[in-house]
């Protein structure tokens, strides 16, 4: 993370006035700084080495002229730096120890520099912890402080792919949107308290489809899994979902599934717990599931309903407490009427849903043969047994 106020550009200054530059050695990490009348270079002693990954801050307050440096969340050191303006253009260096005044040739670091991020504003304390455990996660860096997300290790399942995070630090500041390079976005947190964060991270696999530990209901899911990282409380967040990479899925079809219990399995998933429909498709033709209460640990992802089981043959179910086809499952969205075979309406279910078997009053119906009336033109002949 390298922060400068006017963006990474060469401006064709004369010669090296100016420069703010961000060095690494083997014994430390450097931030040079110069004006038009000295040059100074300033250095944080941290065990650092060319053969272990880590990364560095540099952070310069244009209004004040202070520079600070860091290194895996360590605590800045703060220099004053004179009175460079970051808002002109000029020449920046990462990576060297470049003098403006000695008229020499700088060092220049040896080695490999996977990602340079820069920023336009001084982050907030909130956005700071989200990034570095971002970077800790991606890049398997092991944080000093503020390593929050826990799930980015082998024996917790490497969830460490496009995390993203919302929060709020113990100084108050927050972020309450997060939109990476992933297909997920969070948004519309219900409440934050101070220290409190959410991350998202998924385990690296792909879009293809899976066809084990579906949910009733659900002809495949996505063999990719997203895990929520919270600390805190449990409020309810939107889920918006970018669906270019999945257009086979329509918005009608598509379901959000949460493994509510954290057992490992989604098959026992309900309607309307775990297995969410999507609330509203934006004018972008992104899918938006409102106020999903994701707790810390949940493992979820994204399912198609299963239309081709809702046929015009008869169907059995028994709803007699066995485990075993106690409910009927009706996946179309929409509302369902449920009449006995004289023509009486008995029900009706705001769809999808599952039948248990009984009536509006909630009593249980005697066995036989019932029929459905989906969306006032699909038609399904249902036998009850017990």
């Amino acid at each position: 993370m390298w922060y400068f106020g006017a963006g990474l550009v060469d401006g064709g200054a004369n010669g090296f006035t100016n420069d703010i530059s961000l060095a690494f050695c083997d014994t430390s990490i450097a931030a040079g700084a110069g004006d038009s009348t000295s040059s100074t270079d300033y250095c944080v002693k941290a065990p650092a080495s060319l053969n272990k990954t880590y990364f560095a801050v540099l952070q310069k307050e244009a209004w004040t002229g202070k520079l600070k440096i860091g290194h895996n969340t360590n605590t800045d050191s703060v220099f004053q730096a004179g009175t460079q303006p970051i808002n002109v253009p000029t020449r920046y260096y990462i990576g060297s120890t470049s003098n403006a005044k000695a008229n020499a040739e700088p060092s220049f670091f040896d080695g490999y520099i996977a990602c340079v991020l820069v920023y336009n504003k001084i982050l907030s304390s909130a956005e700071k912890i989200i990034l570095e455990n971002y970077l800790s996660a991606k890049y398997n860096i092991p944080l000093k402080d503020n390593d929050i997300y826990q799930f980015d290790e082998p024996h917790a399942g490497n969830f460490d792919f496009e995390l993203i995070g919302i929060g709020k630090a113990n100084d108050g500041a927050s972020q309450l949107s997060a939109r990476g390079e992933g297909m997920i976005e969070l948004n519309n947190i219900s409440e934050l308290n101070k220290g409190e964060f959410m991350f998202i991270g998924h385990n690296g696999k792909t879009l293809a489809s899976a066809k084990g530990n579906l949910p009733t209901g659900i002809q495949y899911r996505l063999d990719r899994e997203w895990i929520c990282s919270k600390t805190g409380g449990s409020p309810k967040v939107d889920l918006i979902i970018d669906p270019k990479n999945i257009s086979e899925i329509d918005s009608k079809d598509l379901r959000l599934i949460i493994d509510t219990d954290n057992d490992g399995s989604y098959a026992m998933e309900k309607i309307g717990e775990g297995v969410i429909e999507i609330s509203e498709v934006t004018r972008d033709g992104r899918y938006i599931f409102r106020s999903v209460n994701l707790k810390h640990g949940n493992h979820f992802t994204l399912g198609k309903v299963n239309k081709d089981s809702f046929n015009s043959e008869a169907d059995y179910f028994s709803p007699n407490g066995d485990g075993v086809s106690d409910t009927y499952y009706i996946p179309y969205a929409g509302k369902a009427d449920i009449y006995d075979r004289n023509g009486k309406h008995i029900k009706t279910l705001t769809t999808p849903a599952f039948w248990d078997g009984t009536n509006n009053g909630g009593e249980l119906l005697p066995p036989g043969i019932y029929f459905l009336n989906v969306n006032e033109d699909l038609q399904k002949t249902v036998t009850l047994i017990r």
